[in-house]
């Protein structure tokens, strides 16, 4: 078990049923030793009916009670209600500053469908959530914006429960370049993790990256950094529900895009196979929010992937301008991209 820090801390779980709330609250209850508040065990413990709204309320202002006499006392505090409403966020974040804590947020999403079929899979709740309630729920739920994420403390365990599921290289075949891919995947989603070194029009150039996304392989967060002889350049998006947004500013021109596809490296092409997760003879149609190195410059791209067999796959852009052809391992990690890229 780490330290929780030093001092107090109120860590919010927020998102809808279904989304992960639960896994990732004990792994940090687990890596702290923090105090975790979970209003469903505690109605469950006292045969209480969860959706009995009244009830609930009373049982989350006692939990908020203890947990503001814990960081009081210096702990580290989990509230894991969901906390819909940005206004419900707002006033325990407030409370928890001026008991003098540090305050974090860890949003978990993922599209309806996906959600519904977690919920159905747990079959925890009785009576079940119908697919109708979930709906309502999503439409009710106020999404933390990237302005109010930006108001809290960064995580104090950025990777906790994280599982190294790859860390490998790649090797350009066309040009002189490397690449150095890691893989994360916590109970909240995944962090890609890349290095590139690349020789482009005869120049030396160093590239970095991490996207972040959730357990549905949609991109949720990207920060791109790049090395050149003419100076530094660099990049961060956070994308909700097909928005996406640099410093705030939402960048309309890729509105509704799903994935991020950076145009040096091989290993973003990973997400959208994971997320699409076809079948043998399936296609289907996308469109990324494409960054051109080493510019940093975004645009929509149409793209279309094709499964061709158990691990290989065809790429294609704009309107079949580019082809390649793509192998992938057993978890999806593409290990050759075209006559480009290759696994070292």
């Amino acid at each position: 078990m780490e330290g929780s820090g030093s001092g107090p801390r109120l860590i919010l779980v927020c998102g809808l049923p279904g989304s992960g709330k639960t896994t990732l609250a004990r792994a940090l209850e687990g890596r702290l030793g923090a105090v975790r508040f979970s209003p469903d065990e505690w109605m469950d413990a006292l045969s209480l009916d969860i959706y009995d709204e009244e009830a609930r309320g009373k049982i989350e202002a006692l939990q908020w009670r203890f947990g503001q006499e814990l960081l009081a006392l210096g702990l580290t505090v989990i509230i894991e209600w969901g906390t819909w409403g940005r206004s419900e966020r707002d006033a325990l974040r407030l409370r928890a500053r001026a008991l003098g804590a540090a305050v974090e947020l860890h949003y978990l999403s993922a599209p309806a469908d996906v959600l519904f079929d977690r919920i159905q899979r747990r079959g925890t709740e009785n009576p079940p959530i119908e697919r109708d309630a979930l709906a309502r729920w999503f439409e009710m739920f106020q999404a933390p914006t990237p302005e109010e994420r930006a108001l809290f403390d960064a995580p104090l365990v950025a990777d906790v429960a994280a599982d190294r599921t790859s860390v490998l290289a790649w090797k350009r075949i066309d040009a002189a370049g490397l690449e150095r891919f890691e893989l994360l995947r916590d109970p909240s989603g995944g962090t890609l993790r890349v290095t590139i070194l690349l020789v482009h029009e005869g120049a030396p150039f160093e590239a970095r990256y991490g996207v972040s996304c959730d357990r549905a392989w949609v991109t949720r967060a990207v920060a791109v950094h790049v090395h050149g002889p003419t100076g530094h350049r660099s990049l961060r998006l956070a994308a909700e529900h097909g928005r996406w947004y640099d410093e705030g500013v939402e960048r309309e021109s890729i509105r509704g895009c799903v994935d991020i596809d950076l145009g040096w490296s091989p290993s973003t092409n990973t997400l959208p196979i994971r997320r699409l997760d076809l079948e043998v003879g399936q296609a289907r149609t996308v469109t990324a929010a494409w960054v051109r190195f080493p510019e940093l410059t975004v645009e929509p791209l149409p793209q279309e992937y094709r499964r061709l067999s158990e691990r290989r796959y065809r790429y294609s852009s704009a309107g079949g301008r580019f082809v390649a052809e793509l192998e992938a391992d057993e978890h999806g990690l593409v290990t050759t991209y075209g006559e480009i890229w290759a696994r070292a």
